[in-house]
């Protein structure tokens, strides 16, 4: 998957806060495969639809997906319940269930009888602004 992406050049970096670019000169070399990407082999790439996972994650966005990571409480995970595709957070404690980020959408108890498996986890999220 590296040829997803072309080496960027990285300038340095930008102060969030007040005004200020401190750094004029190239640091190194960038691929946004090797910053989003742990293991090019079980990474893989969702866009995001819905609004269920807002403001953490919105329409449009590119997920980055990691098969080889293990699900654990309150990741953000990518998941199949009952034949349909889902990104949620996975809570562990006290019940297992799939929770939204948007306060509007009711949490989705797991039960045994379910069709429910993890897909991978998030690992992060590329958007244009």
């Amino acid at each position: 998957m590296s040829e997803c992406y072309e080496y960027k050049t990285l300038i340095g970096s930008a102060s969030c806060g007040l005004f200020g670019i401190q750094e004029d000169y190239e640091e190194s070399g960038l691929s946004l495969d090797e910053l989003m990407s742990t293991n090019d082999v079980s990474t893989f790439y969702f866009k995001a639809q819905g609004n269920s996972m807002e403001p953490t994650i919105f329409p449009g966005d590119i997920l980055i997906v990691d098969t080889s990571k293990k699900p654990t409480h309150g990741r953000v995970v990518v998941c199949e319940l009952n034949g349909e595709r889902f990104c949620k957070r996975l809570f562990l404690n006290s019940g297992s269930r799939l929770v939204s980020d948007n306060q509007h959408f009711k949490p989705i108890p797991l039960t045994k009888d379910m069709d429910f498996r993890v897909f991978g986890v998030v690992t992060g999220i590329a958007r244009k602004l």
